[in-house]
């Protein structure tokens, strides 16, 4: 096996000056330097990173805890977060915490263990599981961010989209075209219910949650299906994603429903995709691309400065008009 003192046997040196070399030391003889590297090239030795940096009390990982199912936007946000990461010199190690209570415990105590340098938790669901692993991280001395979901009661920063905000240019915009019925089919239990703001206009919101055991298709059928059958007064419906909200158009279409002539559709979108299909897609555009980069600096500032205060931070989403939604006194 090749290790640092196989590598000092070949170089004829001792193995603390190995671990000079390798650590940048100044105080190294310039030929043995070479030497050391040379024979560190033709035996393909990598040096173990975690002792390095159990020993140094340093690490260039950042741990990125995913703990909703994965989409399109989550993997953007995703690509924002770790290309700003590896510009300032860190690794992202992607851990999927959506799954078992025994993958998240795990991930969660290998990323203490390993004394990472940072960790970002991306939940909207699962938001409970979420806060209990930042505030552990942050008693490790890890600094944590929650990414997705303002907390106003933790001490954990956070990034996130002005929900309330969001909500409220919908329903207004809804509300200004005539809509007093909005049904909203919930993807992930808790995601925009949680900060969906009482109005006090004549506009009214039902909840349909989507069950998320079956396929997308059959979830989004069985959710029409109550909606007809227990909010057929509905004119508007609201969608937790693109794929959601394409899904159910083509559905209403084939029961005889048109968009928007009959039921206007709005979604939440970061993609852009709803633009392309027709009609095009009303949508709440998510800044998933700004949301990544924030948080990325955000978490830095704390690397760099352990004492900083917890910030919230919250980033406005826009309302982008298409062909999904019409005046209700249009409609046939």
């Amino acid at each position: 096996m090749t290790d640092i003192r196989h590598i000092a046997r070949l170089a004829n040196v001792s193995p603390a000056t190995v671990s000079r070399v390798l650590n940048d030391h100044p105080h190294v003889n310039s030929k043995t330097r070479d030497r050391v590297m040379r024979i560190v090239q033709e035996e393909n030795y990598r040096p173990n990173a975690l002792a390095a940096n159990l020993r140094r009390k340093v690490s260039d990982v950042i741990g990125y805890f995913q703990f909703d199912r994965p989409t399109l936007e989550n993997s953007r946000m995703a690509q924002r977060v770790e290309t700003v990461l590896f510009e300032a010199g860190f690794k992202t190690f992607h851990c999927n915490a959506s799954g078992t209570a025994e993958r998240k415990a795990f991930y969660l105590e290998e990323m203490i263990t390993r004394k990472i340098a940072g960790a970002i938790l991306h939940a909207n669901a699962n938001l409970e599981q979420a806060i209990a692993a930042a505030e552990k991280l942050e008693k490790a001395g890890i600094p944590a961010l929650l990414l997705g979901t303002e907390v106003p009661r933790t001490g954990v920063s956070t990034v996130s989209v002005d929900y309330r905000q969001g909500w409220e240019t919908t329903i207004n915009h809804l509300a200004r075209l005539g809509h007093r019925k909005v049904a909203y089919l919930e993807q992930n239990e808790g995601d925009w219910t949680a900060q969906m703001p009482h109005f006090s206009s004549e506009t009214s919101i039902v909840t349909i949650p989507l069950d998320e055991e079956l396929p997308l298709k059959a979830g989004v059928e069985h959710a029409l299906t109550e909606l007809r059958e227990k909010h057929g007064d509905a004119t508007a419906l609201f969608c937790g994603s693109e794929n959601v909200a394409m899904t159910a158009i083509q559905l209403l279409s084939r029961l005889g429903t048109k968009v928007p002539e009959d039921m206007s559709v709005v979604c939440l979108s970061g993609t852009g995709f709803g633009r392309m299909v027709f009609p095009s897609l009303t949508v709440v555009n998510l800044p998933v691309q700004e949301l990544g980069e924030m948080c990325a600096h955000q978490l830095l500032n704390r690397i760099r400065q352990p004492d900083r205060a917890a910030v919230k931070i919250r980033i406005e989403s826009q309302l982008v008009e298409g062909g999904s939604t019409a005046l209700v006194n249009l409609k046939k």
